[in-house]
């Protein structure tokens, strides 16, 4: 069974998600999740899975529900999203936080992100100074 917490990629798990219900039923289409979730068709459920197209917030709790994770696993699937949305440094490690605080066995480098910030600061500064 796949877990929620092994992912920072909220279309890599939806990927994953869908080659496991495919695997334990090869007659489930992704034409019949779309249509399960409320999609008219097919096409923005794939787009969403290939990363070519954020996932709305309006459609979460869809994916929640059809998922069937729990408050938690809701939560981090949610803050997934927020992640790759996120534009900012700062933003980006916020999210990178709660995701840490979510799960049980998150293991996620950060240390990066943080140099990454302190750059930008540094070379911020230093462009607007000049």
């Amino acid at each position: 069974m796949l877990s929620i917490h092994n992912y920072e990629s909220p279309n890599k798990f939806l990927k994953d998600k869908w080659s496991q219900m495919n695997e334990k039923n090869p007659k489930f289409s992704l034409r019949s999740w779309a249509k399960r979730m409320g999609f008219q068709s097919a096409s923005p459920l794939s787009l969403m899975m290939s990363g070519h197209r954020g996932i709305p917030k309006a459609h979460i709790p869809r994916f929640i529900r059809d998922l069937g994770l729990d408050e938690n696993e809701g939560l981090y699937f949610e803050t997934l999203v927020d992640l790759q949305r996120a534009k900012s440094p700062e933003l980006r490690l916020r999210y990178y936080s709660q995701l840490k605080k979510l799960s049980p066995c998150i293991n996620f480098e950060i240390v990066e992100l943080e140099e990454f910030s302190s750059r930008h600061q540094i070379y911020s500064a230093t462009i607007s100074s000049s």
